[in-house]
């Protein structure tokens, strides 16, 4: 029997892939197919369902499932971004201490782990450590992951290449969390960080490994200054995959005080879940403070920061936060920052002021208190006290020192002109007591407003 003839068509020009016939490869005298790439389904009823766990779940202890308030899910990746010096790295160390020592509400409460720390920018021996010390933790438990090779003494931990002999570290030595800080400079040089598809490459096998291991992975990150919508996914710094990736955000921001807070009080900052895919997305914000600690080193006392929660949740979250300074603060360019930097600047030239007298007056002239902070920031004027205990005041730093108001809030005084607000909100008017030029809606110039008190 003859073979039949078989014709291939003209206009087709057949690539082995298309014929689902295997490529052979030529190598020297030897030749190997092409590896084959397939496509299969798995039922949805083969599936074995879990529930999740959380490293940190700050919900009271008795608390229903439904009303659990988990921040960290174990084996999966979480970042926790904000701007710099606000206390992103000592939040972790303070999540170290309390996991080392079986502290952390959660599920290894009471079943101390051990923790894996990749820093590459604070030291060990002067920062790190310490600050351990000072956060309670069990420095037996905690680690620190260093590179071995024949030919780089300075190796440091690089993702993804190091993926797979981090997988085995943890599972080998009881590890429950791993901190990356930052999480940036964990990623190979060839990395474009603002590239999405090469960031997910990177990040890919180490989500994959976290959930192998149940191991939780903490990275820190930071917000990029210029962020312009004020929210805090959108905010870190790299490509956008960073926020996509993760299933769980933790944000961080400095708290405005209250309108009668005091200056000596101390700062307050915030601290916000901005993402939580596996859980509650409305969790209520905590308040916490950096506190200076001494610790006790080989070389004496040094004093470290230490981050403490005050027990207080927050009525703003950090996106809260984040989107009233994006609305409230003009661009360098803005007709409204000149104006208030002005005003201030001719405010504080001819004398210094109470901080309360000088809200006082922006207020008359049509100027919120957030926005006198924030001119107050830029222009970097100095809040100081003449007297022990006594009131703040505010003075310019970078001219010659004004002189002191004289007397009480009644003291006389004279002004001219130049020194009513510059470039206020509403139309300008005269002192209905000292007639000079004012732009107040009180009918009273600023001397007046702050001498005699607001109306």
């Amino acid at each position: 029997m003859n073979a039949p003839t078989v014709f291939w068509p003209d206009t087709i020009e057949a690539e082995p892939a298309d014929l689902d016939m295997p490529e052979i490869v030529t190598l020297g005298a030897k030749a190997t197919p092409k590896p084959v790439r397939e496509l299969t389904l798995t039922a949805a009823s083969k599936i074995r369902m879990r529930k999740p766990t959380w490293l940190w779940d700050t919900a009271p202890k008795g608390a229903a499932p439904q009303d659990s308030e988990g921040r960290i899910p174990v084996g999966s990746l979480t970042i926790a971004a904000g701007q710099a010096g606000i206390g992103k790295s000592q939040f972790t160390l303070w999540l170290v201490a309390r996991l080392t020592t079986g502290t952390l509400p959660g599920t290894h409460y009471g079943k101390p782990k051990s923790v894996i720390i990749a820093a590459n920018e604070d030291s060990r021996e002067m920062t790190i450590g310490p600050r351990l010390l000072a956060a309670g933790a069990d420095m037996s438990r905690v680690y620190f992951v260093d590179v071995v090779t024949d030919n780089n003494e300075h190796a440091q931990l690089t993702l993804p290449t190091d993926t797979k002999a981090l997988g085995r570290l943890i599972e080998k030595n009881n590890v429950g969390l791993l901190v990356c800080d930052p999480l940036l400079s964990a990623l190979g040089a060839e990395i474009n960080d603002y590239r999405g598809k090469e960031v997910r490459a990177a990040l890919d096998p180490l989500v994959e490994m976290a959930d192998r291991t149940k191991c939780a992975v903490v990275g820190l990150a930071h917000f990029n200054k210029s962020a312009p919508s004020g929210d805090p996914l959108l905010a870190i710094q790299g490509a956008a995959a960073f926020g996509q990736l993760i299933r769980a955000g933790i944000g961080f921001a400095r708290e405005e005080a209250a309108e009668d807070a005091d200056e000596t009080s101390e700062p307050t900052f915030v601290m916000s879940t901005t993402k939580n895919n596996l859980g509650r997305d409305n969790l209520p914000s905590l308040q916490y403070k950096i506190i200076p600690t001494p610790v006790e080193t080989d070389d004496g006392t040094a004093w470290v920061s230490r981050y403490e929660f005050t027990g207080s949740t927050s009525e703003r979250s950090v996106r809260d936060i984040m989107r009233a300074n994006a609305e409230g603060r003009p661009g360098e360019d803005s007709s409204g920052q000149r104006s208030i930097d002005s005003w201030l600047t001719s405010l504080l030239t001819e004398a210094n002021y109470r901080a309360t007298e000088v809200y006082s007056a922006a207020d008359a002239a049509g100027y919120s208190k957030d926005q006198t902070k924030r001119a107050k920031a830029r222009l970097g004027i100095e809040a100081y006290k003449p007297e022990f205990n006594g009131p703040w005041h505010w003075r310019l730093t970078n001219t010659e020192p004004p002189r002191e108001q004289e007397g009480s809030e009644a003291s006389t005084h004279t002004h001219t002109a130049p020194f009513a607000p510059l470039a206020a909100p509403l139309g300008t008017r005269t002192c209905s007591e000292c007639q000079a030029a004012i732009r107040t809606s009180g009918g009273r110039c600023v001397i007046c407003i702050i001498g005699q008190g607001a109306a």
